[in-house]
């Protein structure tokens, strides 16, 4: 699949040896960018709180951006934050060894609760991001759950902070 994002770059007219920024990590939020979206503001906000000298932290919109722009910048990034969907397609360009965390929709309300009934099972996405995600072995893909788009999640939650914090001291390490 890295030889595909190099591929996909190129016909772009964007270098897939396109250095990722050294200085501090970008992380990218994703605002809006499909009919599945929420707002990512209370996040970025929790990031560059949290982290501020450290990280660069951006919301973007990448429903605004031409293609190239899209891939150019994500390149550079070393997080990409956004809900499961066609517009993460983008996250294909994420250099080697960074996190893509992903939020999708999900009807069980409480961590192990198990699999919804086959009845209900029709009502859900057919979440077929999963399988592209979790086999591009130059990422680290993580998923989060929220329970209803319409009254989405207010804020970071624990396990995001965690993750964040988790994925920063990897970043650390590896040099970035």
């Amino acid at each position: 699949l890295y030889k595909f994002r190099s591929f996909l770059m190129q016909n772009v007219g964007v270098s897939p040896e396109l250095p990722r920024r050294r200085d501090r990590p970008l992380i990218l939020f994703s605002q809006w960018s499909s009919r599945r979206s929420f707002d990512f503001e209370p996040f970025a906000e929790f990031v560059q709180e949290k982290f501020r000298n450290t990280v660069e932290v951006r919301l973007v919109e990448f429903r605004e951006m031409d293609l190239d722009e899209q891939i150019a910048l994500v390149a550079e990034a070393s997080m990409l934050v956004s809900v499961a969907g066609g517009g993460t397609f983008t996250a294909m360009s994420l250099p080697r060894g960074a996190s893509l965390v992903l939020y999708y929709e999900s009807d069980v309300t409480e961590l192990g609760q198990g699999d919804l009934p086959p009845e209900e099972q029709e009502k859900n996405p057919a979440r077929l991001d999963y399988d592209i995600w979790n086999n591009v072995g130059y990422l680290r893909t993580h998923w989060l759950p929220f329970h209803n788009i319409s009254q989405p999640v207010h804020g970071p939650g624990p396990i995001f902070q965690a993750l964040v914090r988790q994925e920063l001291d990897v970043m650390e390490k590896q040099g970035y």
